[in-house]
């Protein structure tokens, strides 16, 4: 089912509910999070994608095993290190791949992009792929139809650029077989003598280690790599990109407590050095400060975007705390319960609870 009309009437309705400010500030919103900032690793990614995208031109029916033609991509890189957006700024915005109506009047689009579901199986993950083109499935058919049917459907749809995002979900739980299986489905999928086919995977970093160690994949891939920003560079990385969002981007000032040096060694703890996550941060608050109304972005709009994302405590904000670089981000939202607050009642010796059995 084609879901748009309710979409249009779910964002309307909303729109409609918005004074004439706020809807201003949301649009304008929008559009902070629309720009893309990138880095140079992103180069790498440019290069790649293009040399994929170009290979497509001078492809030949049946010259598919052609050596030395790579036609795989993976990215690879911890949350919030900003691979789905850079999936949608190289391939969802790239010219080759934007919609066009063919020969017949039929509207293309020419690039598929799904998230792998979880739990997955082989089968599952060429059902979510035929679900993704709108296609109805039949639950019943075996792995082996249920990727011969997806492949066929790519070649149908006339989709040039398959992208997989939160691909390790396809390796997480599965066996030896099934990783082998996974691996040659994607392999053959990838060399369909009929058909031009460019596969983009994109997930955490046990993805990396799923491709490399099978062969025929690796061989037709391109590895990238989001690492954490390293110390060396990070700080006038994220100096740049902070006045870029606050004063370009948002028009608002910055305080003196954000040119100090320790706010940036913060922010890139707080995010965990990961580029998008430093990004969303900065973002984050300044929309505070812009839905408050202030013309300045302090400290105290980080602290309480940081608050927002995390769940931390008071003493466990980063923005806030005397001793910042001790904070395990990572855990912040986690609460251990006291045994009193388990269960608040105590229970006599031999007492049942309902649905317990003597």
């Amino acid at each position: 089912m084609n879901w748009s009309e309710n979409l249009s009437d779910v964002v309307g309705h909303v729109r409609s509910t918005l004074d004439d400010n706020e809807l201003a500030l949301a649009d304008f919103l929008q559009g902070m999070q629309d720009r893309y900032f990138g880095l140079p690793r992103d180069e790498i990614l440019s290069l790649t994608a293009r040399s994929l995208l170009s290979s497509v031109a001078a492809q030949r029916g049946g010259r598919i095993h052609v050596p030395g033609k790579r036609r795989i991509i993976t990215i690879t890189g911890e949350s919030n290190a900003g691979k789905t957006r850079a999936l949608v700024e190289h391939f969802v915005r790239a010219k080759e791949l934007q919609p066009y109506i063919d020969e017949n009047g039929n509207e293309i689009n020419p690039i598929l992009i799904f998230d792998a579901p979880s739990p997955c199986t082989p089968k599952l993950l060429a059902i979510a792929g035929l679900k993704a083109l709108g296609i109805r499935v039949n639950a019943n058919m075996g792995e082996g139809d249920a990727w011969e049917a997806f492949r066929t459907a790519l070649k149908a749809h006339k989709i040039m650029v398959l992208c997989i995002d939160e691909a390790q979900h396809a390796i997480d739980t599965a066996n030896v077989l099934e990783r082998y299986k996974v691996a040659n489905a994607l392999k053959l999928t990838v060399q369909m003598p009929d058909w031009p086919l460019r596969l983009v995977l994109a997930g955490v970093p046990p993805l990396d280690f799923f491709v490399a160690s099978h062969k025929q994949l690796k061989e037709r891939n391109y590895p990238i790599r989001f690492d954490p920003l390293e110390s060396a560079e990070a700080i006038a990385i994220v100096t740049d990109k902070l006045s870029k969002v606050i004063r370009d981007q948002g028009g608002l000032e910055m305080s003196p407590d954000l040119s100090s040096a320790d706010f940036v060694p913060k922010l890139l703890h707080a995010a965990s050095s990961e580029f998008g996550g430093v990004i969303q941060l900065i973002r984050d608050a300044t929309e505070i400060a812009l839905r408050d109304g202030n013309e300045t972005v302090t400290i105290d709009e980080f602290a309480t975007a940081y608050k927002a994302s995390s769940g931390c405590r008071p003493q466990e904000n980063v923005f806030k705390a005397l001793s910042w670089s001790e904070i395990d981000v990572a855990s912040a939202s986690l609460r251990e319960e006291a045994p009193a607050q388990r269960g608040s009642k105590t229970r006599r010796t031999g007492e049942l609870s309902y649905g317990e059995r003597p």
